[in-house]
């Protein structure tokens, strides 16, 4: 069993360390999905946040945030430099992509 989704908002203004660290609005929402994405592994696929608040009683936030992972593959066994070296080429291709060198 496990959780998939939690989607909740604050229905208070929340404080950290009696609102002197910080304090987020009511009002403020959080979505988090998570699905299998092969072989029985879970992991998240949607995160949205939307938050306003104050950190140390005086500086103002707005978080609005949304991210979504999909298309999920599973790698081969590899050590730590072969990982290093397909994440560099993998960035490569995508930065001669986006240039439009390719």
């Amino acid at each position: 069993m496990r959780l998939a989704k939690i989607d909740g908002t604050l229905f208070r203004d929340v404080d950290f360390g009696w609102g002197i660290l910080g304090r987020l609005y009511k009002g403020g929402r959080f979505v988090l999905e998570q699905a299998d994405v092969g072989s029985g592994h879970w992991d998240t696929t949607r995160m949205e946040l939307k938050f306003d608040g104050k950190i140390l009683m005086v500086k103002h936030i707005h978080l609005e945030e949304t991210e979504t992972e999909w298309d999920f593959h599973p790698v081969p066994k590899m050590n730590v430099q072969h990982a290093l070296d397909v994440l560099r080429k993998s960035g490569d291709q995508i930065a001669s992509a986006l240039s439009g060198n390719e």
